[in-house]
């Protein structure tokens, strides 16, 4: 940020493609920080530039960087219109990459806003551009997730997906390809397969890394052969400079491993958090929707217990294991005991959803029970072993099949569609 800040001051000596690529430099660095606000105002003012040269390329780039930020807010209308800014440059564009890609982004957003519809028809539209097998690959994935609710549609692309990255060799394509199948199979329950994909999408990512560093090693080998020719000293200081390279890949993955580690520690002390919460409304005496969950859940023992444990913890390495022997190894709750307090509080609500909603599946009405019972989505996600993300993608399945605009309140659909108060 300081140096191209300290750039900017050379505004009046530089032209404006340079002062174009030095405001884009700048929102980009916001955007990372989370400043969204600063960083599309950086945009802007690279886009007027871009706009004052004619320069296509770096204008539609610098559109879809927009129409980005606004997507990271989930302000729909405002991704879409600056998309659509890249929709119409993109006959004046020679670049098919840049074509792919930018249908393919905006293939992206419609998907995350439930219109998956017009997320089809845009893959579908990159395939009429010249295609690499990776650009193929790529297209196939985001195909399988468009088209989530379909089986066998989502393994035909993922298969076709995996054959065209092999062929490519595209290692991290792979990778990225496997973490969708291990989460895909993990929100099926499906979870031996999971960690066979999970352990799979390791594979390809530590291939992946050991040949970039391998081939950045053999770069640096053949650059500085000639020197060590030239000059002993000059090649003893070149070997410094390679294993202070390993040292620093050493390092770096040394804080992925614990970032990651503390990211899933931090994860389950917010579970735990929640559960209190939980126990802290838990009221006995009312016969409530929400206390009849809290108690075959079992709530107030499996607080205490980790309560307990955490007293007592030693480290923070075994509070992964701990949480999930006491929270999930135990007796689950009865869900048809849940359905039929339903049907006896709230005048047969549960057999009304069966027989008015039968496309929705039964992790899909369990959601919907949890909902109408009041649980906001980090609660449900604690008592059906999901993560968040999956019980956010979970109710967006649940609103297209109910017709529910996206980020529509599901209770209050069910509230108004059934004509009463259920509360």
């Amino acid at each position: 940020m300081e140096e191209c800040l300290k750039a900017e001051q050379f505004s009046a000596v530089i032209n404006a493609k340079q002062k174009g690529l030095i405001q884009n430099t700048l929102g980009r660095m916001l955007q990372k920080q989370m400043f969204i606000d600063e960083a599309r105002e950086k945009y802007r003012k690279s886009l007027e530039y871009f706009q004052a040269i004619k320069d296509i390329n770096s204008e539609i780039f610098t559109n879809s960087q927009i129409g980005n930020s606004f997507l990271l807010e989930n302000n729909k209308d405002s991704t879409f219109l600056y998309y659509d800014k890249c929709i119409e440059l993109l006959p004046y564009l020679n670049n098919y990459s840049q074509k792919v890609n930018i249908v393919i982004n905006l293939s992206v957003a419609y998907r995350i806003f439930g219109e998956y519809d017009k997320a089809q028809l845009c893959l579908e539209k990159a395939l009429t551009y010249p295609l690499t097998n990776s650009q193929l690959a790529r297209i196939n994935l985001n195909l399988a997730k468009v088209n989530i609710n379909y089986s066998e549609k989502v393994w035909a692309y993922l298969n076709e997906s995996l054959r065209l990255a092999k062929e490519e060799g595209d290692l991290s394509l792979l990778s990225t390809i496997y973490d969708f199948i291990a989460s895909y199979e993990e929100n099926r329950g499906q979870y031996a397969m999971a960690l066979d994909y999970h352990k799979k999408r390791f594979d390809y990512r530590h291939e992946h890394l050991e040949l970039n560093f391998s081939n950045s090693m053999l770069d640096m080998k053949h650059k500085y052969h000639v020197k060590e020719l030239q000059n002993i000293a000059t090649i003893k200081q070149q070997r410094f400079v390679i294993w202070g390279l390993v040292f620093v890949l050493l390092l770096i993955t040394s804080w992925i491993f614990i970032y990651r580690q503390k990211k899933i520690i931090v994860q389950a002390e917010k579970d735990i958090a929640h559960l209190k919460n939980m126990s802290v409304l838990y009221n006995e005496k009312e016969k409530t929707l929400k206390n009849i969950v809290l108690k075959d859940f079992n709530i107030l023992k499996k607080v205490a217990l980790l309560e307990s444990y955490m007293i007592n913890n030693e480290s923070n390495n075994r509070l992964i294991k701990k949480f999930n022997e006491i929270v999930y190894n135990q007796e689950m709750m009865d869900w048809n005991r849940l359905y039929e307090t339903m049907d006896s509080l709230y005048d047969n609500l549960f057999t009304k959803l069966k027989e008015n909603f039968s496309q929705l599946d039964e992790t899909e009405f369990r959601i919907c029970c949890l909902s109408i019972a009041k649980f906001s989505n980090a609660e449900i996600a604690v008592i059906m072993k999901f993560s968040t993300s999956s019980v956010q993608w979970r109710k967006a399945s649940i609103r297209k099949k109910l017709g529910i605009k996206p980020m529509g309140n599901i209770f209050e659909f069910l509230n108004s569609y059934f004509q009463k108060e259920i509360y």
